[in-house]
């Protein structure tokens, strides 16, 4: 789901901000926070681009560190970033105006992609607070507290390439650090599912026409969703577009009954900021790889306990009813 789109004219970098002017565009699929960082006005060391072919790729995603490993707090401040340099820079069908190293000098943007904390008490129960902050506040989202660090993102610039598992980076925070702090982790408790961070390079064009179509890498729990490009003159749509359709927060997946009794038929939840279920669906997964039919499975992500829902139901914490933070119901299945 398309979440956000801003455009923005900005100098934030003393010795990046020669450049006149800017133009910066951002399509995401978390909703920010206030806690974010304007852009750097583009260099223009990609030079200008006329983009023609259709579901062309134009950033180059890194995923935080693996959090099945161990769980990675970045403190603001900090002068580097840390990524997952077992995965590598990722780049599927990237433009050849944009190389997938990461380089001195490189625009990068750094973005919270989940981390919200959620009120899990009345799970499963239609008429209660689940999903929600507490006292009856229905759809608030997520609790007012701390732990919402979803949306949060800032603009820095590197200093240096891939070194020792993190980008050195400079950037609007103390020291010339970062701004905000990042969690990933996948350590879940009443409260809290899944955080999750990734770290985006953002190309420096002097201007664009674009004819065809740019997309972002479909969100996978690690990297994509969102894309990011910066401009020094000027932004030509050309009849063009930027698609960011089915790129972002995944469903979650039914299974429809097969017998008489279908109490233990459920379906999972959506994926959003406060985390996401161990089965998925992405319709641009379908379309790209149809053998999987679509289907994704992994580690439950939610927050809660397991169990809550009707005597021999398979009601878990990423299943049935109760729709966590900005995500989708499981639903109650077909009875």
């Amino acid at each position: 789901m398309l979440r956000s789109v801003r455009a923005i004219v900005s100098v934030v970098l003393p010795r990046f901000s020669v450049l006149a002017k800017c133009t910066f565009l951002l399509l995401s699929v978390v909703a920010a926070t206030p806690a974010i960082a304007a852009p750097v006005c583009s260099t223009g060391a990609n030079g200008a681009v006329s983009i023609s072919a259709p579901q062309t790729r134009v950033n180059v995603y890194l995923a935080a560190p693996d959090p099945t490993i161990a769980e990675t707090n970045v403190a603001a401040g900090a002068t580097s970033i840390p990524v997952d340099t077992t995965l590598g820079p990722q780049a599927t069908n990237l433009h050849s105006s944009v190389s997938s190293t990461i380089a001195a000098g490189d625009v990068l943007l750094i973005v919270q992609m989940t981390g919200a904390a959620i009120n899990t008490a009345d799970n499963h129960d239609p008429t209660g607070d689940y999903g929600d902050g507490s006292g009856g506040l229905v759809q608030a989202g997520s609790l007012d507290n701390d732990e919402y660090i979803a949306g949060a993102y800032e603009f820095v610039v590197a200093t240096g390439g891939i070194s020792g598992g993190s980008i050195p980076i400079e950037g609007t925070g103390a020291g010339n650090g970062l701004l905000n702090a990042y969690v990933n982790s996948n350590n879940t408790t009443a409260t809290l599912g899944f955080r999750r961070y990734q770290v985006i390079k953002v190309p420096q064009f002097s201007n664009v026409a674009l004819l065809g179509e740019i997309v972002s890498d479909r969100w996978n729990g690690r990297w994509g969703g969102i894309t990011a490009i910066n401009t020094r003159n000027s932004l030509n749509l050309n009849g063009g577009s930027f698609n960011a359709n089915g790129r972002g927060f995944r469903g979650g997946q039914f299974f429809p009954a097969r017998s008489d009794d279908p109490s233990g038929n459920y379906g999972f939840k959506g994926e959003g900021i406060a985390g996401q279920p161990q089965r998925l669906f992405s319709r641009v997964l379908l379309a790209e790889q149809p053998a999987t039919g679509g289907e994704e499975t992994g580690p439950a992500g939610m927050p809660g306990a397991d169990g809550g829902g009707p005597p021999g139901s398979a009601w878990t914490r990423d299943s049935g009813l109760g729709a966590p933070a900005n995500a989708g119901s499981g639903g109650g299945g077909d009875d």
